[in-house]
């Protein structure tokens, strides 16, 4: 979705390890930006690493669990924690020299920083560890923009955004073009503070209940959803339903759905979700479902859209 800013069952890109290919995703992040004179890179993690955690720069924090943390049967170990961290304090320190570098090399008052992630962790929060679930911890990432010569530091704002949407807005901000074939929403006006988000929600969920495979009714059930400023609802694949209001219960504890206490909203999102699927070709079906996309070397031949290259 950063890469291409299209919705997956737009890209064809459901779960890894799989070529969608050049026909059906022209117009990458980095393709974008090297046409019109950038050059381009990547730098990432590449899951070599095993073994032993080794602490690094953070000694015996304290952790502080959030209460919707067991208090016992906790799956996230304190030593597992204390390791994410250090990593997390690595990655800053990091991000730090590169700051230095614009700095020092006067760069950095027309140079974009974007500082996000592609996902958070439970962390243990409502007995659960990892990602691919609609809670707040899994969901909510970081998104710090730096631009000296643009951006007045400190500015804050509750726009929504989607991984669809750092490519419009990174082409808005650069002054390019924006592929026609792009789902997400350019919001370099709201980030430059000349407009306001005026969406309502945006469509949450994953197709497959297992990263690399296309499975259904394992760890990490389908499901789709809908957040807004305010509200997390989300309908897994068996139907049943979950409802929150981010603002007044922000660990998620209480299930407005299962009790009952909000129908007209329920019934409010559960148009909205129709909207957003019928918006994203998205049929929400089984992740085996989708098998028909891919031919046995697992290349992409089809999308919700319909063949590649049609």
């Amino acid at each position: 979705m950063l890469q291409t800013g299209r919705y997956p069952t737009h890209s064809g890109v459901i779960f890894h390890f799989t070529d969608v290919g050049p026909v059906q995703n022209p117009h990458c992040l980095a393709e974008v930006f090297a046409a019109a004179g950038y050059e381009t890179g990547f730098i990432g993690k590449w899951h070599l690493a095993s073994g032993v955690h080794q602490r690094t720069g953070l000694d015996e924090p304290n952790i502080e669990w959030p209460p919707n943390v067991p208090t016992e049967g906790n799956p996230r170990t304190l030593a597992e924690m204390r390791s994410y961290l250090a990593q997390a304090k690595n990655v800053d320190d990091n991000l730090g020299r590169l700051l230095d570098y614009l700095e020092t090399s006067g760069l950095a008052a027309n140079t974009i920083v974007v500082f996000t992630s592609d996902h958070g962790d439970m962390h243990g929060s409502h007995g659960r560890v990892n990602k691919m679930v609609p809670y707040a911890e899994a969901m909510n990432v970081p998104l710090i923009m730096r631009w000296p010569e643009r951006l007045p530091a400190g500015v804050r704002t509750d726009a929504l955004q989607t991984p669809m949407d750092h490519l419009p807005t990174l082409c808005g901000l650069a002054g390019l073009t924006i592929p026609p074939e792009v789902d997400g929403v350019d919001l370099s006006a709201v980030v430059l503070g000349n407009a306001d988000d005026r969406r309502e929600g945006v469509l949450i969920g994953n197709c497959t209940s297992n990263w690399d495979y296309l499975q259904t009714g394992t760890a990490w059930p389908e499901r789709r959803g809908v957040k807004t400023k305010q509200y997390t609802y989300c309908r897994w694949l068996t139907d049943a339903e979950e409802l929150y209001d981010n603002l007044a219960d922000p660990h998620q504890m209480n299930d407005l759905a299962a009790n009952g206490a909000e129908p007209g909203l329920l019934e409010h999102l559960r148009s909205r979700l129709s909207d957003l699927l019928a918006a994203a070709y998205d049929d929400f079906r089984p992740g085996t479902g989708d098998g028909e996309w891919f031919d046995a070397q697992r290349n992409l031949v089809r999308t919700g859209l319909g063949p590649v290259g049609s």
